[in-house]
This record gives structure tokens, C-alpha cells and sequence, in this order.
């Protein structure tokens, strides 16, 4: 697997352009986004296809300079993207009876896409009526994060990377389900967590400085005992809070006939796997500029498997099953399939230089 089953190039991009001048373009689009959403009345389903289209050709025609930011200008703006059209519509629907209310404003609206995206209780923020205890308590759980976040990362900077391939290209190379191929997979996934936890680290200091209490990104999720553990209760929350909001909340459960069925449910949980697929590899796509429907295989595999988990396997067995051996068994899983997810990652330049050996962070 050192080159990818499907490999089909995409063109692009066209234009290049450094940090600043690129920002400015997304924040054009941003403009746009808000303007949509908030000062028409044209409802978001008329033109959801075409809007994503719109996301979806931004980082296809523009480019960082910088090969390594082509990640984090293309995700953060999908990111605003979904969750502003997602708090405009709750916006909207909280004014729908009221013919004297004003259209949100940018500053409210922005305000609006922090509260729903990153923040875990809305009903704790300091200009809440929240007692300076309660604060100073938020604020306290902030500096616990940061100190294990910093911590984490210096241990896996001193005895974490000495455990790494010198170059994570060699495990593409290793045959699917040998011991070596998963252990080094579960070794590049955990050095994977570990950086991302700087994202947790960001959280975590906004937290000690506003006293507002933010999501933490992931929940160890070493710890993991199930597949559903896992993506349900452990990793990237932020993603998995976005999700359920929109997917899984109890308005978008309800449809005409009255609440969805165990299937609908059961379909939708499946739609949230392939929908982080396609975002994935649209990612990895406009990173490659090629196709390689690696992403979306792995998590479609991570859909059906916890499907045929909850399905097919009894509870009683399930919970018969010690809790040190379903973390095992859960590791040992993602080891076996993480193979799917890393490959876009370790063929890039940018990252497979911090995902082995010698990383320098």
C-alpha cells in the first residue's frame, strides 16, 4: 500500500497566495456566509448544495503559500461555515413569531458560532449571572487541562518519539495485519492525539482567561472500551458536539410523523460516518490534489462496525466482557484499520516530518 488503491488528480489551485492575502479571501467568504444566513430570507435548504459547493471550490482555486496550511484553511472555514448556518437557523427560529425582530448582527452572529461551536454549558458563562466561585472554579479546571495537555506532550516528546519509524513511508509497506504494521499504526495515531492536543491546549487558555467553560477536545481516549466509546465519548468532542446538534438533537429527531425510529436513528449514526469521510477526504483531496477515498473508507468502516457491535453482538455479552479487555480489543481494532487514515497523512511531506522519529515536536 505505498501508493493508493484509487488515485484520481483533481486541478489546482490556481491561485497561491500568502497567509494574509488568503485570509482576506476567507474572510470575504465568511462576509458572504453571514449575509446568506442572516440578512435574506431565502431558506438555508434552497441553496445548501450549491453554498457547499462554494466551500468546497474555495481551497480547490486558492492555496497557502505554505503547503502545511492548506489543512487549517480549508477545515476552520468549514467549520464556521456549518456551525454559523446552524445557530443563524436557531436565531431565526427563536424570532420566527416576534415581526418586530431585528436580523442578527456580525458581532452576535460570531458570538453565536463560539457559544454553539466551542463552549460546553452556555448557561456558565461570566455574563451569565455565574458567581465569581463558579469562575474562578472554571478557570482552575482550565489550568488542569492545559498543565496535562503540556505535560503529555513533553512525555511523548521524550519517550514517545524514540519509538517512531524514521520514516512512517515504512508502514505502508508492511503487510496489513502483522503485529509490527498495527503496533507502529497505534504508535503514529497516538503521536497523531498528542499534536492535536494542541487544539485542546488553545481551549484550555481561553478558558483560564475568559472563565467561560470550552469543550475538551478529546476525553483519553486511550481509555476507550467500545467503537462507540471512542468516536462517541473520547474523540474530537468539538466535531462530535457539531454533529450531534445537528444531526442527533431532539428537533432534528422529530419529524412530521413524530419522533424517528431505532432505524432512522440508526441510518442518521451512519450518515455521520460517511459525512466525516467525505469532509476528510475533501481535506486530504485538496492537500494531494488527488482522490484517494481512503478517509472515507476508514470511517465507513468505523459506521458499519459499530453498527454490527450494537446490532449483532448481544448487550449481555458485551458487558460480560472485562473493561481492560474491550480497551484492548478496541485499540487493537483501530490499530488494524488505522492504516486507512494515516496513509494520506504519512505520503504528505509536512506531516510525515512530525509523525516520525525525529519529529521536532
Amino acid at each position: 500500500m505505498d501508493s493508493p488503491f484509487i488515485n484520481v488528480p483533481i486541478p489546482g489551485p490556481y491561485i497561491r497566495l500568502d497567509i494574509v492575502s488568503l485570509t482576506l479571501v476567507y474572510l470575504c467568504a465568511v462576509f458572504i456566509d453571514y449575509y446568506l444566513y442572516c440578512r435574506t430570507t431565502i431558506p438555508y435548504q434552497k441553496y445548501k448544495k450549491w453554498h457547499r459547493l462554494f466551500h468546497l471550490m474555495l481551497p480547490i482555486v486558492f492555496a497557502p503559500n505554505i503547503h502545511a496550511l492548506s489543512t487549517s484553511f480549508t477545515s476552520f472555514p468549514w467549520f464556521i461555515a456549518s456551525v454559523g448556518a446552524y445557530s443563524s437557523e436557531l436565531y431565526k427560529q427563536k424570532h420566527r413569531k416576534d415581526p418586530d425582530a431585528l436580523p442578527q448582527s456580525f458581532k452576535d452572529w460570531m458570538k453565536s458560532i463560539v457559544v454553539e461551536g466551542v463552549m460546553e454549558d452556555t448557561s456558565r458563562q461570566p455574563n451569565n449571572g455565574v458567581t465569581n466561585v463558579t469562575t474562578k472554579k472554571v478557570r482552575l479546571e482550565g489550568l488542569k487541562r492545559s498543565a496535562i495537555d503540556i505535560t503529555m506532550i513533553i512525555l511523548a516528546n521524550r519517550f514517545l518519539n524514540p519509538l517512531l519509524l524514521e520514516d512512517p513511508r515504512i508502514v505502508l509497506t508492511m503487510p496489513w495485519y502483522s503485529f509490527r504494521c498495527i503496533y507502529h499504526v497505534i504508535l503514529i495515531g497516538f503521536k497523531g492525539y498528542v499534536l492535536m492536543t494542541s487544539n485542546d491546549l488553545a481551549l484550555a487558555v481561553s478558558q483560564i482567561i475568559t472563565g467561560a467553560r470550552t469543550f475538551s477536545v478529546f476525553n483519553f481516549p486511550f481509555l476507550s472500551t467500545s467503537l462507540r466509546d471512542f468516536w462517541g465519548n473520547r474523540w474530537n468532542m468539538i466535531v462530535r458536539n457539531m454533529f450531534h446538534k445537528q444531526i442527533f438533537s431532539k428537533r432534528a429527531l422529530t419529524t412530521e410523523k413524530g419522533t424517528s425510529t431505532s432505524w432512522e436513528r440508526d441510518l442518521k449514526g451512519l450518515r455521520i460516518f460517511c459525512i466525516s469521510g467525505l469532509m476528510h477526504e475533501a481535506i486530504m483531496m485538496i492537500v494531494h490534489r488527488q482522490i484517494h477515498l481512503e478517509q472515507w473508507a476508514f470511517f465507513m468502516v468505523q459506521g458499519i462496525a459499530i453498527y454490527f457491535q450494537l446490532k449483532v453482538i448481544p448487550k449481555a455479552l458485551r458487558e460480560r466482557v472485562p473493561h481492560f479487555l474491550s480497551n484492548i480489543l478496541t485499540i487493537m481494532f483501530l490499530g488494524c484499520t488505522g492504516k486507512l487514515f494515516l496513509a494520506s497523512f504519512i505520503r504528505a511531506k509536512e506531516y510525515r516530518q512530525i509523525l516520525g522519529k525525529h519529529s521536532y515536536i
